[in-house]
Protein backbone atom coordinates (compact mmCIF):
# COMPACT_ATOMS: atom_id res chain seq x y z
CA UNK A 1 0.00 0.00 0.00
CA UNK A 2 1.23 3.45 -0.90
CA UNK A 3 0.57 6.87 -1.44
CA UNK A 4 -1.43 9.18 0.18
CA UNK A 5 -4.99 7.92 1.03
CA UNK A 6 -8.36 10.10 -0.72
CA UNK A 7 -9.56 12.44 2.01
CA UNK A 8 -6.88 11.55 4.36
CA UNK A 9 -4.75 14.67 5.20
CA UNK A 10 -1.91 15.29 6.90
CA UNK A 11 0.56 12.59 5.76
CA UNK A 12 3.78 11.97 7.35
CA UNK A 13 5.26 9.99 4.61
CA UNK A 14 4.68 6.67 3.69
CA UNK A 15 5.96 4.42 6.09
CA UNK A 16 6.80 0.20 5.69
CA UNK A 17 6.03 -1.94 8.83
CA UNK A 18 9.00 -3.65 10.52
CA UNK A 19 8.43 -7.58 10.89
CA UNK A 20 8.68 -9.38 14.08
CA UNK A 21 6.62 -7.65 16.27
CA UNK A 22 3.87 -9.72 18.62
CA UNK A 23 -0.20 -9.00 18.50
CA UNK A 24 -0.06 -10.82 21.78
CA UNK A 25 -3.79 -11.62 23.58
CA UNK A 26 -5.34 -14.11 25.73
CA UNK A 27 -5.73 -16.70 23.25
CA UNK A 28 -4.06 -16.09 20.26
CA UNK A 29 -1.10 -14.08 19.21
CA UNK A 30 -1.02 -12.74 15.71
CA UNK A 31 2.04 -12.65 14.55
CA UNK A 32 2.16 -9.08 12.70
CA UNK A 33 4.06 -5.68 12.38
CA UNK A 34 4.24 -2.40 14.16
CA UNK A 35 5.68 0.76 13.13
CA UNK A 36 9.09 1.10 11.86
CA UNK A 37 9.97 3.40 14.62
CA UNK A 38 8.34 1.51 17.22
CA UNK A 39 9.79 1.09 20.99
CA UNK A 40 12.02 -1.44 20.77
CA UNK A 41 11.87 -4.89 22.65
CA UNK A 42 8.79 -6.27 20.79
CA UNK A 43 9.93 -9.54 19.76
CA UNK A 44 8.04 -12.56 17.55
CA UNK A 45 6.43 -14.89 19.96
CA UNK A 46 4.68 -18.39 19.22
CA UNK A 47 1.82 -18.00 18.10
CA UNK A 48 -1.45 -20.05 19.00
CA UNK A 49 -4.15 -19.62 16.05
CA UNK A 50 -7.64 -20.44 15.61
CA UNK A 51 -8.46 -23.77 15.01
CA UNK A 52 -7.91 -24.62 11.39
CA UNK A 53 -6.01 -21.06 11.14
CA UNK A 54 -2.51 -21.87 9.50
CA UNK A 55 -0.96 -18.55 9.42
CA UNK A 56 -2.05 -14.62 10.43
CA UNK A 57 0.19 -11.62 9.55
CA UNK A 58 -0.16 -8.27 8.07
CA UNK A 59 0.78 -7.33 4.46
CA UNK A 60 1.60 -4.40 2.72
CA UNK A 61 3.29 -0.79 3.73
CA UNK A 62 1.69 1.92 5.71
CA UNK A 63 1.64 5.15 7.07
CA UNK A 64 0.65 7.29 9.55
CA UNK A 65 -2.10 10.30 8.95
CA UNK A 66 -3.33 12.52 11.01
CA UNK A 67 -7.42 12.44 10.08
CA UNK A 68 -9.59 12.36 12.82
CA UNK A 69 -10.96 8.44 13.55
CA UNK A 70 -12.97 8.03 16.65
CA UNK A 71 -12.55 11.72 18.28
CA UNK A 72 -8.80 11.42 17.55
CA UNK A 73 -6.94 14.42 16.77
CA UNK A 74 -3.49 13.20 17.76
CA UNK A 75 -0.83 14.35 14.89
CA UNK A 76 -0.12 10.62 13.26
CA UNK A 77 -2.44 8.35 15.36
CA UNK A 78 -4.34 6.34 12.34
CA UNK A 79 -2.48 3.35 10.47
CA UNK A 80 -3.70 1.42 8.08
CA UNK A 81 -3.33 -2.32 8.23
CA UNK A 82 -4.80 -5.40 5.90
CA UNK A 83 -4.19 -9.07 7.86
CA UNK A 84 -3.06 -11.77 5.45
CA UNK A 85 -5.14 -15.30 7.03
CA UNK A 86 -4.74 -18.97 5.56
CA UNK A 87 -6.71 -21.74 5.93
CA UNK A 88 -4.76 -24.91 7.03
CA UNK A 89 -4.89 -28.06 5.20
CA UNK A 90 -7.63 -30.25 5.40
CA UNK A 91 -6.08 -32.96 7.84
CA UNK A 92 -8.63 -35.19 8.65
CA UNK A 93 -8.17 -35.33 12.65
CA UNK A 94 -7.07 -31.73 13.64
CA UNK A 95 -8.94 -30.18 11.05
CA UNK A 96 -11.90 -31.84 8.89
CA UNK A 97 -12.78 -28.86 6.94
CA UNK A 98 -12.75 -28.75 3.16
CA UNK A 99 -13.72 -24.56 3.27
CA UNK A 100 -13.48 -22.15 5.89
CA UNK A 101 -15.89 -19.20 6.19
CA UNK A 102 -14.07 -16.18 7.81
CA UNK A 103 -15.45 -13.26 9.52
CA UNK A 104 -13.25 -10.22 10.44
CA UNK A 105 -14.30 -7.56 12.65
CA UNK A 106 -13.34 -4.44 13.58
CA UNK A 107 -13.34 -2.71 16.78
CA UNK A 108 -14.53 0.73 17.60
CA UNK A 109 -13.63 3.13 18.23
CA UNK A 110 -10.33 1.57 18.21
CA UNK A 111 -9.87 0.50 14.23
CA UNK A 112 -12.58 1.15 11.24
CA UNK A 113 -13.28 -0.92 8.28
CA UNK A 114 -15.02 2.15 6.54
CA UNK A 115 -14.18 5.74 7.22
CA UNK A 116 -15.98 7.32 5.17
CA UNK A 117 -19.44 9.25 6.73
CA UNK A 118 -22.94 7.48 5.79
CA UNK A 119 -25.88 6.79 7.34
CA UNK A 120 -25.38 3.37 7.93
CA UNK A 121 -21.69 3.51 9.51
CA UNK A 122 -21.78 6.84 11.23
CA UNK A 123 -19.37 8.95 10.97
CA UNK A 124 -16.00 7.52 12.23
CA UNK A 125 -14.04 10.65 12.37
CA UNK A 126 -16.03 12.20 15.29
CA UNK A 127 -18.24 8.86 16.84
CA UNK A 128 -16.60 8.42 19.81
CA UNK A 129 -18.83 5.52 20.73
CA UNK A 130 -18.05 1.73 20.34
CA UNK A 131 -20.42 1.00 17.34
CA UNK A 132 -21.24 0.27 15.22
CA UNK A 133 -19.08 -3.32 14.67
CA UNK A 134 -18.61 -3.81 10.59
CA UNK A 135 -17.08 -6.61 9.05
CA UNK A 136 -16.08 -8.59 6.15
CA UNK A 137 -16.70 -11.93 5.30
CA UNK A 138 -15.42 -14.77 2.75
CA UNK A 139 -14.92 -18.88 2.13
CA UNK A 140 -11.27 -19.95 1.96
CA UNK A 141 -10.65 -23.57 0.59
CA UNK A 142 -8.29 -25.60 2.51
CA UNK A 143 -4.24 -24.17 1.94
CA UNK A 144 -5.36 -20.93 0.37
CA UNK A 145 -5.06 -17.39 1.70
CA UNK A 146 -6.87 -13.99 1.17
CA UNK A 147 -6.29 -10.28 2.58
CA UNK A 148 -8.99 -8.95 5.18
CA UNK A 149 -9.87 -6.84 3.76
CA UNK A 150 -9.02 -6.87 0.14
CA UNK A 151 -10.31 -4.43 -2.64
CA UNK A 152 -14.07 -5.14 -3.45
CA UNK A 153 -14.68 -7.30 -0.02
CA UNK A 154 -18.31 -5.95 0.83
CA UNK A 155 -18.39 -4.13 4.59
CA UNK A 156 -21.26 -4.75 6.49
CA UNK A 157 -22.94 -3.86 9.62
CA UNK A 158 -23.30 -6.75 12.25
CA UNK A 159 -26.89 -7.26 13.53
CA UNK A 160 -29.10 -6.78 16.56
CA UNK A 161 -30.64 -4.25 17.86
CA UNK A 162 -28.93 -0.66 18.52
CA UNK A 163 -25.90 -0.09 19.27
CA UNK A 164 -24.67 -2.58 16.90
CA UNK A 165 -21.98 -4.45 18.77
CA UNK A 166 -22.63 -7.61 18.71
CA UNK A 167 -21.31 -10.34 15.99
CA UNK A 168 -24.65 -10.89 14.62
CA UNK A 169 -24.05 -11.82 10.68
CA UNK A 170 -27.44 -12.80 9.69
CA UNK A 171 -28.87 -12.03 5.83
CA UNK A 172 -30.47 -8.81 7.62
CA UNK A 173 -27.33 -7.00 8.62
CA UNK A 174 -26.94 -3.34 6.66
CA UNK A 175 -24.77 -2.92 3.87
CA UNK A 176 -22.10 -0.08 4.29
CA UNK A 177 -20.05 -0.24 1.11
CA UNK A 178 -16.90 -2.05 -1.11
CA UNK A 179 -13.37 -1.80 -0.16
CA UNK A 180 -11.52 0.20 -2.30
CA UNK A 181 -8.71 0.38 -4.33
CA UNK A 182 -5.09 0.98 -2.34
CA UNK A 183 -3.85 4.07 -1.34
CA UNK A 184 -7.98 5.35 -1.11
CA UNK A 185 -10.01 6.21 1.69
CA UNK A 186 -11.64 2.78 2.48
CA UNK A 187 -8.52 0.79 1.35
CA UNK A 188 -8.07 -0.83 4.86
CA UNK A 189 -7.97 -2.03 8.47
CA UNK A 190 -7.99 1.99 9.89
CA UNK A 191 -6.31 1.32 13.60
CA UNK A 192 -5.51 4.03 15.98
CA UNK A 193 -2.11 3.66 17.17
CA UNK A 194 0.84 5.67 17.68
CA UNK A 195 4.09 5.56 15.70
CA UNK A 196 6.01 4.03 19.24
CA UNK A 197 3.26 1.41 19.47
CA UNK A 198 0.84 2.74 22.06
CA UNK A 199 -2.79 3.72 22.15
CA UNK A 200 -3.72 7.24 21.71
CA UNK A 201 -7.49 9.45 22.78
CA UNK A 202 -7.92 6.38 25.58
CA UNK A 203 -8.09 3.81 22.65
CA UNK A 204 -8.38 0.08 23.77
CA UNK A 205 -9.18 -3.17 22.82
CA UNK A 206 -8.04 -5.68 20.34
CA UNK A 207 -7.52 -4.24 16.40
CA UNK A 208 -9.68 -7.26 15.10
CA UNK A 209 -11.98 -10.07 16.15
CA UNK A 210 -11.52 -12.82 13.80
CA UNK A 211 -14.60 -15.80 13.74
CA UNK A 212 -13.87 -19.65 12.07
CA UNK A 213 -16.42 -21.70 10.89
CA UNK A 214 -16.16 -25.01 9.05
CA UNK A 215 -17.81 -26.35 6.03
CA UNK A 216 -17.53 -29.39 3.45
CA UNK A 217 -18.64 -27.07 0.49
CA UNK A 218 -18.58 -23.82 -0.45
CA UNK A 219 -22.08 -23.03 1.15
CA UNK A 220 -21.77 -24.69 4.28
CA UNK A 221 -23.36 -25.68 5.93
CA UNK A 222 -20.99 -24.16 8.89
CA UNK A 223 -20.05 -25.14 12.07
CA UNK A 224 -18.03 -22.63 14.64
CA UNK A 225 -15.18 -23.38 15.11
CA UNK A 226 -12.98 -22.86 18.71
CA UNK A 227 -14.91 -24.69 21.33
CA UNK A 228 -17.76 -22.34 22.02
CA UNK A 229 -15.69 -19.00 21.82
CA UNK A 230 -17.23 -17.15 18.74
CA UNK A 231 -14.34 -14.74 17.84
CA UNK A 232 -11.01 -14.80 18.43
CA UNK A 233 -9.47 -11.60 19.17
CA UNK A 234 -6.26 -10.11 17.05
CA UNK A 235 -4.73 -7.56 19.25
CA UNK A 236 -1.31 -5.43 19.60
Amino acid sequence: MSGSNTGQTGAVGRRTLAKGAAWAVPTIAVAGAAPAHAASGITTTTTTLPPCVAAIGTTGGTYPVSISLSGCNSASSHWDFIFRITAALKSGTACDCDYLRLTFFDNPKRTRLWISNNATAENPQSNTLNRPRLYVQKVLAAGNTAAFPAEGDAVRRVGGGDPYTSFITTSGTASVGTITAPGTADDSLHTLILPNGSLPCSASGPMAYIEVECGQSQTGPWTPLGGGQRSTRASR
